[in-house]
């Protein structure tokens, strides 16, 4: 399995979710979910609220109205005649109803505060305009409410324009187990990010942008020790850049998540425990993104064989890594060579081509070395490995081609 293959299998995965996205929106558009969802995720495009404080919240796309309670408490949704996605205002009575204009259909339709139909008047030609736009309402008692400009979560929120404190509080917002299915990544952008995957898993782009610059590999021999220095180079690396950046947003909108205002109240012990291991998920995503960073910026490893064992440094700026290998404890040191890709079709010979590894077994756990190495330098050190005094023939193996899912494994989790 190439890497062109994985981008395109991934670019798939993006359609059809876009897909199921659209249509998944549509049904809810058309009322065919109502059975199943009650409360559905906020995308408010207005607001209003009556005498006894009971908020209507507009979602045009869904072509319904959700209330809830002076607390932010969800009571009930109920749908707005023949809306279907399109621009609808509303306006509270005196005496608790609601009542709600439909721009396309020119009709007024009567609602009590529990979302039940009372009357429908149609051919109200130009009543739509007279309406609020209700992007805000100030209540005679000098209480504001107004639909946030939230980045991904808009809210429905409270402001006391007579107090001396200013500060806006957040009335509604979007339940938890609903923030997966109102995201920040509408549904047409997995299909926009779907076709541009699709055109870089095609032979020409991935030619030009896939294919990553070899590292190089130097040898230095001693009576004592062996020292193998291979040096990355940024050149070329786009994959790998492109992943990071991707992760990095990634991790950027996981941040937002997790320091969101709704999780800083209401806290409950599962609750805690929830955003504790969200939190601490976080922490480790910037810490790969970190590695990842210095690492393509200038990478660097070091091997050191000698009498009594193998070290190997990973070297990255400020960054060190060095884990020792007890020689005796070593097998199995084979080459992983690199996966069949575009390349292989091209006039270079295979020993010129780049992205193998060699790897071992150290007790009961793989380790590897030597990433983005041409073939031709991968056996060069293999050679040199044999050759070393600890090692004996015993602990080498028959190189063999990672399997697809190692590929993928190592790939995108591992920024090395």
């Amino acid at each position: 399995m190439t890497f062109r293959e994985i981008i395109r299998y991934w670019a798939y995965f993006l359609l059809v979710i876009g897909g199921i996205g659209f249509s998944s929106g549509y049904l809810a558009s058309r009322g065919f979910l109502d059975d199943i969802i009650r409360e559905f995720p906020l995308a408010p495009t207005g607001v209003t609220v009556n005498q006894q404080e009971n908020i209507f919240v507009a979602l045009e796309f869904y072509g319904m109205i959700q209330v809830y309670n002076r607390n932010g408490r969800f009571k009930t949704s109920f749908r707005v005649p023949n809306a279907n996605g399109q621009a609808f205002r509303m306006r509270p009575e005196k005496n608790g109803n609601l009542t709600v204009a439909v721009q396309k259909t020119s009709a007024i339709h009567t609602f009590n505060a529990d979302g039940e139909l009372i009357q429908t008047r149609k051919d109200q030609v130009l009543a739509f305009e007279k309406f609020p736009e209700n992007q805000e309402i100030i209540l005679p008692n000098q209480i504001r409410y107004f639909i946030s400009s939230g980045i991904f979560y808009p809210e429905i929120q409270r402001q006391k324009l007579e107090s001396t404190d200013k500060q806006a509080q957040t009335v509604v917002r979007i339940p938890d187990h609903l923030r997966l299915f109102k995201g920040g990544f509408p549904a047409w952008l997995f299909w926009f990010f779907g076709v541009i995957l699709l055109a870089f898993s095609t032979k020409e782009f991935s030619q030009k942008l896939f294919q990553s610059k070899p590292a190089t590999a130097h040898i230095k021999q001693t009576k004592n020790q062996t020292t193998i220095t291979i040096l990355q180079d940024i050149d070329g690396h786009f994959a790998e850049a492109a992943t990071l950046v991707f992760f990095t947003a990634l991790w950027i909108y996981g941040g937002y998540l997790v320091l969101n205002h709704a999780f800083l109240v209401n806290f409950t012990l599962i609750r805690t425990f929830f955003y504790f291991v969200l939190g601490a998920i976080w922490l480790i995503g910037l810490r790969q993104i970190l590695v990842g960073i210095l690492w393509l910026s200038d990478g660097k490893e070091t091997i050191f064989i000698n009498t009594k064992n193998m070290k190997i440094s990973r070297e990255a700026i400020f960054l060190r890594n060095t884990k020792t290998f007890l020689p005796d404890l070593i097998s199995d040191i084979m080459i992983l060579p690199p996966p069949q890709s575009v390349s292989q079709h091209s006039s270079r010979s295979s020993n010129d081509q780049s992205g193998g590894q060699i790897r071992f077994r150290y007790q009961r756990r793989y380790y590897q070395f030597g990433k983005n190495l041409t073939y031709k330098d991968l056996k060069l050190i293999f050679t040199t490995l044999k050759r070393a005094k600890p090692l004996k023939p015993i602990h080498f193996k028959a190189s063999q081609r990672p399997s697809f899912w190692k590929q993928f494994w190592d790939y995108m989790v591992h920024p090395k």
